[in-house]
């Protein structure tokens, strides 16, 4: 599971709900990071020879200026992409308790659609990728 994210930095840029429709889809480096939980749908993604699959539930990262493929269902996020981010090693992760993550997700987006202080925004940030970490809770 997750380690490492203890010492993890990051800038926000935006915070967003949207869809995807279904297809197959190759996608250039970006100059940002983005870490999403998929509310419904499924996503198999290609990222340097690694096939990871995101189902409903799952958060996903990838790093800023990675290259990737990706076959899609049609299927529902909330991503966050972020700047500055120094944690370089895409990954799926399931939270214990998905209802209090996906919470966490939606309070980061209305906080983040609302003006509200952006330190408030980061610490949904930290307790979302508390709540995916492999420390015991």
């Amino acid at each position: 599971m997750l380690a490492g994210f203890d010492r993890v930095n990051f800038q926000i840029l935006t915070v967003f709900r949207g869809m995807h429709k279904a297809g197959y889809f190759k996608v250039k480096p970006r100059p940002f990071a983005a870490l999403s939980l998929r509310l419904r749908g499924m996503g198999a993604f290609y990222i340097n020879g690694e096939k990871l699959i995101s189902n409903a539930g799952d958060l996903l990262y990838i790093p800023a200026d990675v290259a990737y493929e990706v076959e899609y269902s049609v299927n529902e996020i909330i991503v966050v992409h972020l700047s500055e981010c120094n944690y370089h090693k895409p990954f799926i992760a399931r939270a214990q308790n998905q209802k209090a993550a996906e919470m966490q997700f939606y309070k980061l987006l209305d906080a983040w659609t609302h003006n509200c202080s952006v330190y408030l925004a980061k610490s949904y940030i930290y307790s979302i990728l508390d709540m995916f970490s492999d420390h015991p809770n």
